[in-house]
Parts: structure tokens; sequence; C-alpha cells
């Protein structure tokens, strides 16, 4: 009998990704450019795979739309995140303005760490720090530009600064452009961290248990596995005195528990 598989898809500005769970566990991944033939890539990537109930996780209609069509194409039963089905509170002035990736990521921490408040540190297209109660309460948090998106505005907004590279210069006091540009991106994401996280800590968990979870996939940052891995294991050096786990596939774990929420829970209350 063939394995009977869920998927979810989380839709960023730069990739497509996704993830194909069996009996509750990653079985694997996958990851398309959002300007490729997404539904030729989707379609070559799952044909032929039992897959029970598909979930989409995404800002972005037009690109939900193309998936959803193609995996219908592929007769799976698709769906996209319904935010006003939430079982989390989004305690924020506007609820409508939280992304689905921040959702997705609170999902994924009271998941992995249900009985602790969580601050969820997420390195896409922007980073984004934000705070998660152990009560399932969504408190808001911060958005800040990328390592990426710095150093295009560096490189776009200003005559001679060049577009370099993204690596840890070998010192953060350099001698030329592109390190010194290198060092102010690096050592400013790193900075940035800490000090966030310092200040959301004593606004409101100083007296309490709280986990501090990095995830993200550098969107954008670059095509080669090789780079990415090496920025990756840098910046979790410089960060462990700051975050207590690294999970590189919380938002899937996140989007796993409300596809279970909005999607099994119904047809099983049929």
């Amino acid at each position: 009998m063939d394995k009977s598989y869920d998927l979810v898809i989380r839709v960023g500005n730069f990739y497509v990704r996704g993830a194909l769970f069996y009996l509750d566990v990653i079985s694997t991944t996958f990851h398309f450019k959002v300007l490729d033939d997404l539904s030729i890539n989707i379609k070559k990537e799952l044909f032929e795979k039992n897959i029970k109930a598909a979930l989409i996780c995404s800002n972005n209609e037009n690109v939900a739309k193309i998936i959803k069509d193609a995996l219908m194409d592929l007769s799976i039963d698709t769906h996209v995140i319904d935010p006003n089905n939430l079982s989390i509170k989004l305690d924020v002035e506007n609820p409508k303005e939280i992304g689905m990736g921040r959702i997705a990521n609170a999902y994924g921490a009271l998941f992995s760490h249900p009985y602790t408040d969580n601050i969820v540190i997420d390195m896409e297209t922007a980073l984004t720090i934000d705070v998660i109660t152990k009560e399932k309460i969504f408190l808001g948090g911060v958005i800040c530009p990328s390592m990426m998106l710095s150093a295009k505005a560096l490189n776009a907004f200003t005559d001679k600064l060049p577009m370099i590279k993204l690596e840890k210069p070998k010192s953060c006091l350099s001698r030329s452009i592109n390190e010194n540009i290198q060092s102010g991106i690096y050592y400013g994401l790193v900075g940035t961290i800490e000090k966030i996280v310092e200040e959301l800590i004593s606004l409101r968990f100083s007296h309490s248990e709280i986990n501090v979870i990095a995830t993200g996939s550098l969107a954008g940052y670059s095509d080669a596995e090789e780079d990415f891995l090496n920025l990756k294991n840098e910046l979790e050096k410089d960060l462990k005195i700051v975050v207590d786990y690294f999970e590189p596939d919380l938002t899937f774990l996140g989007i796993y528990q409300i596809l279970k929420e909005q999607v099994f829970q119904k047809i099983y209350k049929k």
C-alpha cells in the first residue's frame, strides 16, 4: 500500500517551499523560485504521490491560486489558511495585517514548546521577531530589513556602494568597501536580534520562563547551498548566546498544525 502524505506549502517573496508529512513527521521538502513555472514544477514534484490534503500559507493570492490550481489538477484536496478560523488570539491593533508566515510560526512554536512563552525570530525576506504566550496569544513583535534587503538598499540608493556577497567578514573592523558593508550588515543583524530580544524580555517576561527560537531560510540570499549553509552556521554560532533553539522547519510544523485544525477536524466532524 502506498504511503499517504499531507502537504504544506509556504509562499515567500522569492521561493515557494513545501514539505510532505508522513505520520506527523516531515518526510521530504522541496522548493522552487516564485518566478519559475510553478504549475509545471509542482506537478512534476508531486506526480503519483498519494496526498490526502494540502494547505497553502501565503500572503500572495495570485501565487496561491496558481499553486492551488496545480494541486487540484492532481486531485489533491487543497486549502488556503483561513485567518478568520484560528485557535490563537491575535492581540494586535489590526489582526488582518499579520502575515500568514508569522501566524504559522506562532503555531509551530506552540506545538514545539507548549508550556513556555516564546519569542520567534524568522530570517526571511524581512526579519521578524514575534512574541507568543503559552496561553496562545500572539502579542505582535518587530519587523526589520533582512541582510539581503539591507544589501540591496545600500546598492540601490547610493552612488558608489557595490552589491556584495553576503557572508561573515574576517573581522568586524574591515579595510575594504566590500568587507565594510559585509561587516555592517552581518554584525548589524546579530546586534539587532540581541538588542530586540533583550528589550522584549525586559518588557514582559523578566520573571517568567521564555524560549527564543530562530528559524527562516535567509530568503533570496543565495542559490548556492554551500554559501547558505556557511552563513547559517556562522549566524547560529554568533546568536547562540541569545537563541535557545534553531528550528529550520518551524514554519512547516506550524502550517501542519493549522492543516489539522482547519481541515482534518472538519473532516472528522462530518
